[in-house]
């Protein structure tokens, strides 16, 4: 257990520590953007690497009882999630790196991006929080929620960076998007029908369909543990 937490730290350190700080900003005077990017995905796969395997390798401390009820909420909750991750590669996202000439146009944010700016790492929270009540062991605690927490900041960190780094943009796809999910529809600034029709269709079955492959085939192939 000493090990996940200690991969853990290490991998929330690096974004936090470095991504988070002025020491990026540092790096990338030094090294220039293109080396520091570089050397920064090397430390991010390789603490991504330590974090997994100490996971796996952990051992078992049940903190709640594998209820069944417990299961069909984390399937349930799947479903978003899976969702939100092929939408967020479905679509031009104005928040990922090289973003800038997306976040400029009018209207930036479109479909999913409507929904929530950042729809990548929504789903890695959900992901989380359905696997945290799921299996409800302490490992999973560690793991699951040091990346659901790292996505959250991580979120903010990159609204922050955009709005510095061009103000009048942001404050145009802000005022189209919110960072919560769905609280742009709530607050009235966004109708579900341009959402529903800007994503399509064919987004929406595809992305159904991938949640029927992993619930029905891939979840048992790759963490060994069949779903139906």
């Amino acid at each position: 257990m000493y090990l996940l937490l200690a991969s853990c730290l290490f991998f929330i350190a690096i974004h936090v520590g470095i991504s988070g700080t002025d020491v990026r900003g540092q790096m990338i005077e030094r090294l220039g953007k293109t080396r520091y990017l570089v050397l920064f995905s090397l430390l991010s796969a390789v603490g991504l690497f330590w974090l997994v395997t100490s996971y796996i390798s952990a051992p078992v401390f049940q903190i709640w009882p594998k209820w069944q009820i417990l299961g069909i909420i984390a399937k349930l909750l799947m479903l978003p999630a899976v969702i939100f991750f092929v939408l967020a590669f479905a679509s031009p996202n104005p928040t990922a790196v090289g973003g800038a000439k997306i976040l400029a146009a009018k209207p930036a944010a479109m479909g999913i991006f409507k929904i929530t700016r950042h729809p990548f790492l929504w789903s890695l929270v959900i992901w989380a929080i359905a696997h945290i009540i799921a299996n409800g062991d302490l490992a999973g605690i560690i793991f699951f929620g040091g990346l659901a927490g790292l996505a959250l900041f991580g979120s903010r960190l990159i609204d922050r960076r955009r709005a510095a780094a061009d103000p009048e943009a942001w404050a145009v796809f802000a005022a189209q998007s919110a960072w919560l999910p769905f609280q742009a529809m709530r607050d009235g600034r966004v109708r579900f029908s341009d959402v529903v029709g800007e994503i399509g269709f064919v987004r929406i079955t595809f992305a159904v369909a991938v949640y029927s492959l992993i619930y029905f085939l891939l979840h048992q192939w790759i963490a060994g543990v069949a779903l139906f």
